[in-house]
């Protein structure tokens, strides 16, 4: 817990989508390509392991910037399906002038695409490794050589699975290579960090892009009333797990619940014991009942979850606090994660506007941002991959 979320990597929703993409392409018998970010500097609407997967038939999806090179890159990827051969290709738009080369970007930025056809069994390989990943989502670092000098031109493609119990799968051939690569994988596993790393061995060099995926947020809402649903809906449109718990099932078989990946019937006893909590996990406690609040919470305090909201007023929340220091010692390091009253503040009112100011702040605490205005910030937004 207290990782921050690694803003390079996929979101599993869209990485479902493209996985999914190829697979039925594959069984079509459709050619395909799939297009990774793999270097920016400067900057760029999309970071490092961002994918476009497009297919013969003109279908895509995934985006690798905001629309401004999409075309371009479909263009080379027909190339590449036509040749079955990989590229490199490199968008240089840091300069000010205003050529046919600079395709409208809105970033002053560069950045390097790997475009892959389907010729190519390396490519399958790695959609196995991220098909791996989805179906028990794990943290994980991907490693992918994506330009090589030297004896170790021929290990380009290739990647290197690891996960966070070690465990690894590799088609790389090199022991040196593939030594450097799991000391930095495991590295940036730790870090929850995806990062671009440069090699040299002797008369050859390498570069590799180290993706590291996550799970999705899971967010545990507790209450099943009206206000809920939007919070729901928002969650999902993001990609996230959602729980509802609520005590009494006739409020979580409301058709609105649908969305939810799982409607789960507890008492506050129970809620320990059904629920799976990890550092990926925040909780939102919404049952507009004191008694019920005050009992959640003593249960989610001591698992110190990364985020627990409690909707309602400041004086209320206080007033649930001094109630559970009968029960708890509530010291401070136990009350860091407790965000109370719940959401940015964004004048918030109707429960549209509160579900937006809750996932907001959910997303900026897991990020380990300050959810202000970007206009204050002083640093990048994003952490540059080294060029």
């Amino acid at each position: 817990m207290g990782f921050p979320e690694s803003a390079q990597s996929k979101t599993v929703k869209e990485l479902k989508e493209i996985v999914s993409a190829a697979e039925s392409a594959r069984a079509k018998g459709e050619t395909f390509a799939l297009a990774t970010l793999v270097k920016v500097k400067g900057s760029s609407y999309r970071r490092v392991g961002a994918k476009m997967l497009l297919t013969q038939s003109g279908r895509k999806v995934g985006a690798i910037s905001g629309g401004c090179l999409e075309g371009d890159v479909q263009k080379k990827a027909r190339f590449a399906m036509q040749t079955g051969n990989a590229s490199l290709v490199i968008y240089d738009l840091l300069g000010e002038d205003e050529s046919p080369f600079n395709f409208g970007l809105g970033c002053n930025g560069a950045l390097a695409l790997l475009i892959e056809p389907s010729h190519l069994p390396v490519l399958h390989e790695r959609l196995s490794y991220y098909a791996d990943f989805l179906k028990v989502p794990q943290p994980l670092a991907i490693a992918t050589v994506y330009a090589a000098e030297g004896k170790l031109k021929n290990q380009i493609g290739k990647s290197l699975w690891l996960s966070e119990a070690q465990q690894a799968k590799s088609n790389i051939c090199d022991e040196v290579l593939l030594g450097q690569l799991k000391a930095d994988a495991h590295q940036a596993l730790s870090q929850r960090r995806s990062q671009v790393r440069q090699y040299k061995t002797q008369n050859a060099t390498a570069e590799a892009l180290i993706e590291v995926l996550l799970p999705p947020i899971h967010l545990v809402i507790f209450g099943a009333g009206y206000d809920a649903v939007p919070l729901v809906e928002f969650a999902k449109a993001l990609g996230w797990l959602v729980t509802v718990v609520a005590r009494r099932p006739s409020h979580l078989w409301h058709e609105q619940f649908a969305a939810a990946d799982r409607r789960l019937v507890a008492t506050a006893k129970e809620v320990a014991e059904k629920l799976c909590v990890n550092e990926r996990t925040a909780a939102v406690v919404m049952t507009h009942n004191f008694e019920h609040d005050m009992q959640i919470l003593a249960q989610l305090l001591p698992l110190r979850l990364p985020y627990l909201g409690v909707l309602g007023p400041k004086a209320r929340t206080e007033k649930l606090l001094n109630e559970l220091k009968k029960q708890l010692a509530l010291s401070d390091d136990l009350l860091k994660t407790l965000y109370a009253p719940v959401g940015l503040d964004i004048g918030a009112e109707f429960p549209e506007e509160i579900a937006l100011s809750i996932v907001a702040e959910i997303k900026a605490v897991m990020q380990q941002r300050q959810g202000s205005f970007l206009r204050k910030r002083r640093a990048p937004i994003h952490d540059d991959a080294a060029w």
